[in-house]
Order: C-alpha cells, then structure tokens, then sequence
C-alpha cells in the first residue's frame, strides 16, 4: 500500500471522529503537502529520512516552521493509527526532527520603565499611568 492510499483512508476513517474544523486542516496538509512528495511511497519503506528531506523542502519553498510542524503532527498522527492498526511495526515520524519554531519577539515600545515626575513604576498602580496623576 502506498502513503497516498493509506493516507485517504486514514482520513475517511477519522472524519466522523474529529471535527469539520479539524479534519479540514488534515485533509489540506494531506492534499497540498504529503501526498505530492510521498503519496508514489510504499508505506513499509517510509523512513525517517524522507520525512526530514519533505521537512526541508516544504521550508525551502517558504513554507513557515509552524506549517511545517502542521504537516509533521499529520503524518505522524497517521502513522500512529498505521502502528495500531498493525500495517506498521512502527512509527518514523517519531524519530523525525521537526523544524524549530522560532520563539516570538516582543517588542518594547516604550523604554520607559518609570514616571518622570514622580519615579513611580510605570503600570504600577490599577488604572492610572502613576500615582501623581491626577
């Protein structure tokens, strides 16, 4: 059986299971982004170095580190339910390395930590700016 197959089945057999709102998301990584590169690979012979090689080149396309997580979280919940239901003896994904997401930057706007009249930590008090306010 190859990954294409299998992963139509395996979404046919999840859809009364989940949510529309989760198996839509599902069905699209499966459709734009598994099926393409790996669909023409027999399901026994998926290894764990495919699965980086798609990593890298769904990346290298512009694809986010988040998408591509998206995608990875997919075949690897696929490839459980193929471990469970014994078409498997186990799963690559979980030996794959997901790209990193990069942790998000807050900016601070303002540099001023303290009131200039008064030198009273700014956000300190409720709902005034600081204590002489008035």
């Amino acid at each position: 059986m190859t990954v294409e197959k299998y992963m139509d089945r395996w979404l046919e057999s999840i859809r009364s299971n989940v949510r529309p709102g989760t198996f839509k998301p599902y069905e699209a990584i499966v459709r734009l982004h598994i099926k393409p590169t790996l669909g023409t690979v027999k399901l026994d012979k998926l290894n764990t170095m495919q699965l980086e090689k798609l990593y890298r080149q769904k990346l290298d396309a512009g694809l986010s580190a988040r998408r591509v997580r998206y995608v990875h979280v997919t075949i690897r919940k696929a490839l459980k339910d193929a471990v469970r239901l014994q078409l498997l003896s186990k799963n690559v994904a979980d030996a794959a390395i997901p790209p990193r997401q990069r942790p998000r930057r807050i900016l601070n706007r303002s540099r001023r930590t303290r009131c200039e009249s008064c030198s009273t930590p700014l956000g300190a008090t409720s709902w005034r700016p600081c204590t002489c306010w008035r």
